[in-house]
């Protein structure tokens, strides 16, 4: 499958949120049950493409973990 994030980008919740049409609540969610990875930079979030490639299941891995 292909990349939706480059991954070598860091992202903001924001616009991880706007991409994935989903609200910065779910992501945060997701974040907080150890689903997707992320990093605080002060107050602010971010993510790493990469990380988000893997926790949509575009980097080639197979898991059984529900997305959203």
């Amino acid at each position: 499958m292909e990349s939706l994030f480059r991954p070598g980008s860091i992202f903001t919740l924001g616009e991880v949120a706007r991409t994935l049409k989903v609200s910065r609540v779910t992501l945060i969610r997701s974040i907080e049950r150890g689903q997707l990875r992320a990093f605080r930079v002060g107050i602010q979030w971010r993510l790493l493409g990469r990380d988000l490639n893997a926790y949509l299941h575009l980097d080639g891995r197979e898991t059984d973990q529900e997305i959203l």
